[in-house]
């Protein structure tokens, strides 16, 4: 799913929630949105980072094995009714 594709299902589904905003101006908000959520995720080694509305991610670091390196794993847990299409 790309920005334009969720900006037009925004509009569909909650025409009045856009309102005049350009498309340009929504996928700049919408950027800046996932940015946000992004320098979050990378500021915490380790814990949850809830995202209201979204989910909660879970961030631990995953010992090294045989097979690789200690690595840093993130787990998305979506929130309860996501998938409805909430705003």
């Amino acid at each position: 799913m790309d920005t334009n594709e969720i900006i037009e299902q925004i509009r569909q589904r909650k025409p009045q929630l856009m309102g005049k905003v350009t498309d340009e101006v929504a996928k700049r908000l919408l950027f800046a949105c996932f940015a946000e959520i992004r320098a979050s995720l990378d500021s915490c080694e380790e814990g949850k980072v809830p995202v209201k509305g979204l989910g909660v991610f879970v961030i631990r670091q995953a010992p090294a094995n045989d097979k690789v390196g200690a690595r840093r794993v993130i787990r998305f847990n979506p929130m309860k009714g996501a998938t409805k299409g909430q705003a």
